[in-house]
């Protein structure tokens, strides 16, 4: 099962900063009626505060899911590098042009045709209030090993690292 490592608030955001940032996610959206829409995003930055920031369109059935419940769910999962995180947070969806400027990177243009500047664009901010990561203690080589190593010789040899992440 590995060992647990939980993580204080300050080793906690640079650990969801590191599964996270410039990663696709997944992101959750709780129903009325109890189903949960998913659907992918690339998370653009976390920030300091533990915040993941996110670009939407106003169209999307995104908005009116946060607005009808601002409780959304976000997975990251990497397996090139063993890594995964589950991150349970408030969201909000705003239009602030600065913070549009500063998310902007040339990929979001696909969906986005005026470039920055389209009316269309809106603004996930997602605060966290709860975290749980799991990976390996050290990196995808070792691990992969260590799996080599237990498959051939039937002795568990297990890598990996989980923890919450106090915030």
């Amino acid at each position: 099962m590995g060992i647990t490592q939980n993580l204080g608030r300050r080793e906690g955001i640079e650990k969801m900063k590191s599964l996270a940032e410039g990663k696709v996610c997944f992101l959750l959206t709780h129903l009325p009626d109890g189903e949960i829409d998913t659907r992918p995003m690339s998370t653009l930055e976390v920030d300091e505060d533990g915040t993941f920031w996110y670009l939407c369109r106003d169209e999307s059935n995104l908005v009116e899911q946060i607005k009808d419940d601002s409780k959304v769910d976000l997975l990251v999962g990497d397996n090139s590098n063993n890594s995964y995180l589950f991150v349970k947070a408030n969201a909000i969806v705003f239009r602030d042009q600065e913070i549009i400027d500063r998310l902007w990177n040339p990929i979001a243009k696909a969906w986005f045709e005026e470039g920055k500047e389209d009316k269309h664009i809106r603004i996930v901010k997602a605060v966290p209030f709860d975290a749980h990561y799991m990976d390996t203690q050290h990196g995808k080589l070792v691990s992969s090993i260590k799996i080599l190593i237990a498959a051939a010789t039937g002795q568990a040899m297990d890598d990996g690292r989980q923890g919450d992440i106090k915030l």
